[in-house]
């Protein structure tokens, strides 16, 4: 029997072209992924957004995306809700500090004090738990934050905005709740002290009398705390204010 031997030293015509199509189709199928993505555009849109509307934005405040952004943004969108959903977290957990204004008017004198220090100490407690909710809210946001993929030039530019809406804005409240608490103390203290000894003091406006040496002196102590307690808070005051 005669056998013929082929050589496949060098590849046939066939296996050429073969090859040449494979690497034609990738290259094709490559080209048409990426005429087809939306994410270069939808990556500047959101990065134009954080930079106009977040970054160079003086004050706090964060815009609410209506369907036009959502739909630029595309995938991106979900990337701000990070910074919404903590900014919603802290307002939430804050809303306790709309009672101060109305138990203000009612603290304008010494008799504000002494009637009102259950509310004042009510109040005072809610401090703490304001603190747990707003780190609870932080760790929450930076674990979001950090499970994002994002390319460098949008990371650069969201991490300045989360910093704005986020990480500022935390770290000026924790600053804030402490000194408040402490003042809200020394007002109970004050507030106490004068319900205690009712019938041992006059109440005239902010001055308040008593005949009694060691209890004006412990009165004046009190006083004396919180006033040192409400220059603190003013101090934290001053730092907030700069990011509203």
């Amino acid at each position: 029997m005669n056998t013929t031997t082929f050589s496949w030293e060098r590849p046939s015509i066939f296996s050429i072209v073969a090859r040449r199509l494979a690497i034609f189709a990738v290259l094709l199928a490559t080209f048409a992924l990426a005429g087809c993505s939306k994410e270069p555009e939808q990556r500047k849109a959101f990065m134009t957004f954080l930079q106009t509307r977040i970054i160079d934005k003086k004050g706090g405040g964060m815009p609410i995306l209506n369907a036009q952004d959502k739909k630029d943004f595309g995938a991106y969108a979900d990337h701000y809700q990070v910074m919404f959903a903590f900014n919603a977290e802290m307002h939430q957990a804050s809303k306790s500090f709309n009672d101060v204004n109305g138990l203000q008017r009612r603290l304008g004198n010494a008799k504000g004090l002494q009637d009102n220090w259950q509310e004042i100490a009510s109040l005072r407690a809610e401090f703490p738990k304001i603190g747990q909710a707003l780190t609870s809210a932080l760790q929450k946001a930076q674990t979001a934050r950090d499970a994002l993929k994002q390319p460098d030039d949008l990371k650069a530019v969201y991490d300045q905005a989360f910093n704005k809406t986020v990480t500022a804005p935390a770290q000026a409240f924790q600053s804030l709740l402490q000194p408040m608490e402490k003042t809200f103390q020394a007002l109970e203290d004050m507030g106490r002290f004068l319900s205690d000894n009712r019938s041992n003091v006059k109440i005239s406006g902010m001055v308040v009398e008593t005949e009694d040496p060691a209890l004006l002196a412990q009165f004046q102590q009190l006083q004396q705390k919180s006033q040192d307690e409400a220059n603190g808070l003013i101090a934290a005051e001053k730092a907030f204010d700069q990011l509203r």
